[in-house]
């Protein structure tokens, strides 16, 4: 399985450490014989209620980023991208950064995606666009999130939000 991790509140922040740090811990405990990698790819800073927005592309014909530690997931090659979630998202599906994912994880959301919000919101929006440069069979959306990916219950916020699009395995 190989998995982009993005969200809307920026590469900073404590949502999408938590995730990565679980992810990166679910990756050490590998099965022998089966592929885990990850990436993670986000905002240089927050976006949130950007909904599916892509940005400015012909007024800014480059993206611009540069590489970022998440302490407790050094192993996961992180970037932060000038660019809102649905771009930063993009990007990771499409090979930009030397990886080709099968599975989207975008959040965890600093704030509620609740009711008419989802419409606004950058850690939903950055699925629907990312996913249709992949073969998706499956989309889920989680609700309050406490125990995703190895157990980690983030404390930065009440509610938590995780989206997630994964492909057939080829």
């Amino acid at each position: 399985m190989r998995i982009l991790i993005t969200n809307d509140d920026g590469v900073s922040a404590p949502g999408i450490a938590v995730l990565a740090r679980s992810v990166a811990r679910w990756i050490e405990r590998c099965p022998e014989g089966e592929t885990r990698e990850a990436i993670v790819v986000a905002p240089h800073e927050n976006y949130s209620g950007m909904s599916s927005a892509v940005g400015d592309v012909f007024g800014h014909p480059s993206v611009h980023f540069k590489r970022y530690v998440i302490e407790g997931a050094e192993s996961l090659p992180t970037y932060s991208v000038e660019a809102p979630p649905a771009l930063c998202a993009i990007l990771g599906t499409i090979g930009y950064f030397n990886f080709r994912p099968n599975m989207i994880l975008s959040g965890i959301n600093a704030g509620a995606n609740v009711g008419r919000s989802v419409l606004h919101s950058g850690t939903i929006g950055a699925i629907p666009v990312s996913y249709t440069h992949l073969d998706v069979y499956k989309r889920q959306i989680y609700r309050n999130v406490t125990g995703f990916v190895g157990g980690t219950k983030s404390r930065t916020t009440g509610h938590r939000t995780c989206v997630e699009a994964r492909t057939r395995t080829r």
